[in-house]
Parts: structure tokens; C-alpha cells; sequence
């Protein structure tokens, strides 16, 4: 529990270095974490524009076996809108889909600003489709 409120706390504080080695500490030590912590980390990351961490936490989770959750894909949609990799976004959202995560009008409306950032108007438009569909 200490170990998630410390990751919380760095991701409210914005540091994502210190977030990431609490995390990799944690798991390192078999520490049994929750997506939150993970969520918080991928959310610190977000602040910063690490897009490439944020894919790399969803990835660890997958291979802890912890929960992805879809605030913690939410982070690193968002995390891949703030470096424009709108392909990496979309990914992620279609990911969320197979996985039968909620995609939510936060995920989607983090897809539609990836897509806008890098004029990807054919993409935004139909993710804004799926945010009607959805609502």
C-alpha cells in the first residue's frame, strides 16, 4: 500500500523518474502492486510526454499479470497524443477493444486529439464516430 501512495503521490507531483523507480523497485522485489500504481506511473509519464514508458507499463502488466485497466490505456493514449504518435493511439485503442476494455469518451476523445495534432483528419472523424456510437 505505502509503495502505490508513493507512485500516487510522484504522479500528482509530476515525477515521473521518481514514479518509475519506485515502480521498478516494487516489482523487482515481488512487491504485489494494483493497476492504480501503474495507472499513476503511466498518468506521470503522460504529464511528460513518455509515450515509450507508458506503452512499456502496459506491457509489464500484461507480463505481472495485473489488471490493464482502462485508465492506465487512457494514460497512454494520451501520453502518445502529447508526441503525436497517432498510429501508437489508435493501437492502444484498438487493443482496448480486443481486450474488451471500456473504451470510454475519455479514451476516445484522447485518440481524437492524437489524431488532431498530427492532421490525421480522416482518423479523427472516425473516431468521433465512435464517440456518437458510444454515447
Amino acid at each position: 500500500v505505502t509503495c502505490s501512495v508513493s507512485i500516487g503521490a510522484c504522479e500528482k507531483g509530476g515525477q515521473w523518474k521518481l514514479a518509475s523507480h519506485l515502480l521498478s523497485e516494487a516489482v523487482a522485489k515481488k512487491v504485489c502492486l494494483d493497476s492504480i500504481a501503474y495507472s499513476d506511473c503511466a498518468d506521470a509519464g503522460e504529464q511528460l510526454g513518455q509515450w515509450l514508458p507508458a506503452l512499456g507499463l502496459l506491457s509489464a502488466m500484461l507480463q505481472l499479470g495485473v489488471r490493464r485497466s482502462p485508465s492506465a490505456y487512457i494514460h497512454g493514449v494520451g501520453a502518445c497524443a502529447s508526441a503525436m504518435r497517432w498510429r501508437t493511439a489508435l493501437g492502444l485503442l484498438a487493443d482496448m477493444e480486443l481486450q474488451r476494455i471500456d473504451r470510454n469518451s475519455v479514451s476516445l476523445t484522447a485518440g481524437l486529439s492524437a489524431c488532431a495534432r498530427a492532421s490525421r483528419v480522416q482518423q479523427a472523424l472516425n473516431l468521433l464516430a465512435s464517440l456518437e456510437e458510444e454515447a
